[in-house]
C-alpha cells in the first residue's frame, strides 16, 4: 500500500511487532489475531504442571536446541569432534537444571531420557553436517536479535530494530490512511554465522515445508534491515532422527531490500488489521505446491478432519473449527500477498540451479 507522508512535526505513531508474531501470523492468522485481541493461551495436555516427572515437550525442545548450539560452537571453536562436545554440553545442562531445582526426570527415568536426548543431538549433528558444504561445517551457529541491548557473554548477536513505515487501511469512506512506524524486533531463527542460511532443528521426524517459510521470512528481514549482502540464502530443516539422505535445504534467491521492505510492510499491515477467518499455512502451502483447484476446499478439508493436525489448532481459540475460511478469491489473494514472495524466491533459485 502507498504510505502517506509523515504528519506535521515529522513523527509517526510508533508500534512494535516481533518476529515471532509475524511467524505465528503466517502459520495461523486466526490464532494470532486472537492472541493480539487479548485471548489467553490454553494450557496444552503435556504442560509441565501435569507431568511431574519431566519438563514439557516444548521446554525440552528449547533446552535441547540450546545444548546443540553450545556443543556445535564449542567443537567449531576448539577444532574438536562434534559428538564429545554435544555430550559435554548435554551433561552441563542436566547438572545445571538439577542444581537449580527445575524438573528433570527422576533417577529412575534419567538414564533412558539421557539416551533419547543424546540420540536427537547426534542425529541433528549428523544430518546437518550431511547437507552443509565442507567449509560451512566450520561455521558457528548464531541467533540474531533485533532491538534490545547487547550484554557481555550473551549468546545472541544484537542489531537495531527494523523500522518500517506502514499505511493502515481506512475504516470509513473519506478517512485518510493512518501512517505508523512499526519497529520489528525479536529473535530470528538460528543462522549460520555468516547469515547465509537458517537452521531449523526439528523435533518431529515428519517433513514439513513450514520451517522453509520461517527461514525465508528471516532472509527477507535480513535484506530489509541491510544486515547481509544481497545474495542467495538457504533454509535448512534438520530431522531429529538420523537419515542416510538428510532433507535437502530450500534454496532462496537474493531479494532486493526495497522489495523486502514492501513485502514486510504488507505483512505487518495484515497482522495489525487482523483476520477472523481460517487460512492456515498448511492449506496455503499444499494449494501452491500441488496446484490444487480450490484453496478454500483445502482449508475446509483440514478443518473438518476428525483427527487432523495443523497450526490453526494451537493457540487461544479452543474451537477454531467454528470459523470459516475466506471466499475463494479472497483466500487466493491473501495467500499470494503473504507467501507469493517466498514461492517466487524458491522458484528463481531452483531454476538457477542454486
Amino acid at each position: 500500500a502507498e504510505v502517506p507522508p509523515a504528519p506535521p512535526g515529522g513523527r509517526d505513531d510508533a508500534l512494535e511487532v516481533t518476529f515471532a508474531e509475524l511467524r505465528r501470523f503466517l502459520h495461523s492468522p486466526l490464532q494470532e489475531t486472537a492472541r493480539r485481541a487479548g485471548l489467553a493461551e490454553r494450557a496444552e495436555a503435556d504442560d509441565a504442571a501435569t507431568e511431574p516427572l519431566e519438563v514439557s515437550r516444548l521446554d525440552l525442545a528449547v533446552l535441547l536446541r540450546d545444548v546443540f548450539v553450545r556443543g556445535w560452537n564449542a567443537a567449531v571453536e576448539r577444532g574438536g569432534e562434534l559428538e564429545p562436545a554435544l555430550v559435554a554440553a548435554h551433561d552441563a545442562l542436566l547438572e545445571r537444571e538439577e542444581r537449580l531445582g527445575r524438573r528433570v526426570p527422576t533417577r529412575a527415568f534419567l538414564a533412558a531420557a539421557r539416551r533419547a536426548q543424546r540420540e536427537v543431538l547426534r542425529a541433528w549433528g549428523l544430518n546437518l553436517r550431511g547437507r552443509l558444504e565442507a567449509g560451512e561445517r566450520q561455521r558457528p551457529l548464531r541467533h540474531l536479535r533485533l532491538g534490545g541491548v547487547a550484554s557481555p557473554g550473551a549468546p545472541d548477536e544484537v542489531a537495531p530494530a527494523l523500522e518500517l513505515p506502514v499505511a493502515l487501511p481506512v475504516e470509513l469512506p473519506g478517512d485518510l490512511a493512518r501512517r505508523v512506524t512499526v519497529r520489528v524486533t525479536g529473535r530470528l531463527p538460528l543462522l549460520l554465522a555468516d547469515r547465509s542460511a537458517s537452521v531449523s532443528l526439528g523435533t518431529s521426524p515428519g517433513w514439513s515445508e513450514a520451517p522453509f517459510v520461517e527461514g525465508a521470512l528471516a532472509h527477507v528481514v535480513l535484506a530489509a534491515a541491510g544486515l547481509r549482502d544481497q545474495a542467495p540464502f538457504r533454509a535448512f530443516h534438520v530431522c531429529p532422527e538420523w537419515q542416510r539422505a538428510p532433507w535437502k535445504p530450500a534454496p532462496l534467491a537474493a531479494v532486493d531490500p526495497a522489495a523486502a521492505r514492501a513485502h514486510l510492510a504488507d505483512l505487518v499491515c495484515d497482522l495489525l488489521v487482523g483476520q477472523w477467518t481460517l487460512l492456515p499455512l498448511e492449506a496455503v502451502l499444499a494449494f501452491q505446491s500441488k496446484g490444487l483447484p480450490s484453496l478454500r476446499d483445502k482449508v475446509l478439508e483440514l478443518r473438518d478432519a476428525e483427527f487432523g493436525r495443523g497450526s490453526f489448532r494451537y493457540g487461544p481459540l479452543g474451537r477454531p473449527g467454528d470459523f470459516a475460511p475466506p471466499d475463494e478469491a479472497t483466500a487466493r489473494a491473501l495467500a499470494a500477498r503473504r507467501l507469493g514472495l517466498y514461492r517466487a524466491l524458491r522458484t528463481q533459485a531452483e531454476e538457477a540451479g542454486a
